[in-house]
């Protein structure tokens, strides 16, 4: 019976480890996910358009928290602490005298609220922060291309210009996805708070090349 009793209890403590891991990767990735719709809203993209795949959000999100870490570290240390103190009379009691005075759902829905509210502020507000600091260092994090595209594709008058452009090396690659190519140029003084940005079908892209951090470019 005892070992019966040690099995169903580290069972339930598997659960709830399980389902606390499960609530933490929900977190992230809606954390991500907010990070990500806003840094994009700066370059006048939309998430829906650049099809970002779902392990980005969780890296976008370990980003924020990690920016932020004064504050998660104390919902980590809770979450991990919940499977012991679920197992303790006294903390049992102490929830149940806390409970007592309000409704179960609507305390769940506020923390809850609360929880969500948390991570729209931290991701838009990390977001912003990030693009402004990379406008202020004029975007390292975005390496130059040169962009040759395919000739004879197209004989609209700014496809035609654009492919004279895109060879000089002044254009940054901001993002690459499975069909298309994402471009931006970042004027030389005083960038406007959103820059726009070129999208490129990868099946019009003839050649390409990253160049060096050091690199100028020609134009």
């Amino acid at each position: 019976m005892a070992k019966t009793i040690d099995e169903t209890s580290f069972f339930t403590s598997l659960l709830d480890f399980a389902g606390l891991l499960a609530l933490a990767t929900a977190l992230v990735y809606a954390t991500g996910w907010i990070y990500a719709y806003h840094y994009f809203a700066n370059f006048q993209l939309g998430l829906l358009s650049l099809d970002i795949p779902a392990e980005y959000h969780l890296m976008y999100g370990f980003m924020v928290f990690r920016d932020w870490w004064f504050l998660a570290l104390p919902l980590l240390v809770v979450a991990l602490l919940m499977p012991y103190l679920s197992k303790q009379a006294w903390w049992k009691r102490y929830l149940a005298s806390v409970l007592s005075s309000f409704n179960r759902g609507i305390t769940l829905l506020t923390l809850l609220l609360c929880l969500l509210g948390l991570v729209l502020v931290l991701g838009e507000s990390t977001a912003n922060r990030d693009y402004q600091q990379q406008r202020t260092d004029d975007f390292p994090n975005y390496p130059r291309a040169r962009v040759w595209l395919k000739s004879g594709n197209n004989e609209d008058a700014e496809y035609k210009a654009l492919s004279m452009q895109l060879p000089l090396g002044c254009y940054r690659m901001l993002l690459q996805n499975a069909d298309k190519l994402y471009l931006f140029l970042a004027p030389a003084h005083q960038p406007p708070a959103r820059l726009a940005v070129v999208a490129v079908a990868l099946g019009d892209v003839a050649a390409l090349r990253i160049l060096p951090q050091y690199d100028s470019c020609e134009g």
